[in-house]
């Protein structure tokens, strides 16, 4: 059991990171949709600037995991890159009008400036608005009708009860932006499923080729007095070395006899 413990753990531990960098890609998308959806100037100005310090933050949490040497690894960061992106920006894009059908109101309003002089039907006009009932400024509209909006026309418009999303007109659909929005999250996020799992693989692979390698035994009594025992050798004087001092001293005592026998 022992075994299968390890490759359980690392799948796991994968599955564990990819659920927090969706949970990561989520909100951070979900935070720049607000800021860039937002009827204030400063707010797109904000998310413009953190768009590119709080994008790094799934990647971040996805690679919370990797050695040094394989933290930024172009094989792992380009396509992690890719994934993200897919999945923030059709959140950047889509949030606001996906909060806006939810929780929009629809009220009546009336033209107070058309920005668009020589309209043609059928295409966007931008217009300025106020509520006819509280007579509030709705601000800058892109509306799309069949016909050129004059000061004073009534126009029919989707309003933000928290004042926080621009109004917007609730006549207008683009059901394949939304679909391509979908589509392209989708791809991400199966593209960082694999991408995990590709990793999750690797992480197997890797304890696997160490579990194959050879552990060293433990010394024992017998090794550690072998390894002692020469350890004396090694200090004691080599052979080798005695058996040259032998051969010295034996011709130097044969020509020490041969001199004294020539004295006779």
């Amino acid at each position: 059991m022992r075994r299968y413990a390890r490759p359980v753990w690392l799948v796991l531990q994968q599955f564990l990171l990819l659920v927090a960098t969706l949970a990561a890609g989520l909100a951070v998308g979900g935070l720049l949709g607000v800021l860039f959806g937002h009827e204030r100037l400063w707010a797109p100005i904000l998310g413009s600037v953190l768009f590119l310090p709080v994008f790094t933050i799934p990647s971040i949490v996805w690679s919370c995991r990797e050695g040094p040497d394989e933290a930024g690894e172009p094989r792992w960061m380009v396509p992690l890159v890719g994934c993200l992106f897919a999945i923030v920006v059709p959140l950047l894009v889509g949030l606001p009008t996906l909060y806006e059908e939810r929780f929009g109101k629809v009220v009546v309003g009336a033209v107070t400036e058309d920005r668009d002089r020589n309209y043609v039907p059928g295409t966007d006009q931008w217009i300025r608005a106020r509520e006819a009932a509280t007579d509030e400024d709705l601000g800058l509209l892109r509306v799309t009708v069949d016909r050129d909006l004059r000061v004073g026309d009534e126009v029919r418009v989707r309003t933000d009860p928290h004042d926080w999303f621009r109004s917007s007109d609730p006549d207008t659909r683009n059901p394949v932006l939304r679909r391509t929005l979908f589509w392209i999250g989708l791809t991400g996020v199966a593209g960082l499923v694999v991408l995990t799992s590709l990793r999750a693989v690797r992480d197997i692979r890797g304890w696997s080729e160490a579990t194959r390698q050879p552990s060293r035994p433990l010394p024992t009594s017998r090794d550690e007095q072998r390894a002692r025992d020469t350890g004396e050798r090694r200090d004691a004087p080599d052979v080798e070395d005695v058996a040259e001092l032998l051969d010295l001293g034996g011709d130097s005592g044969g020509s020490g006899g041969d001199f004294h026998g020539g004295g006779d």
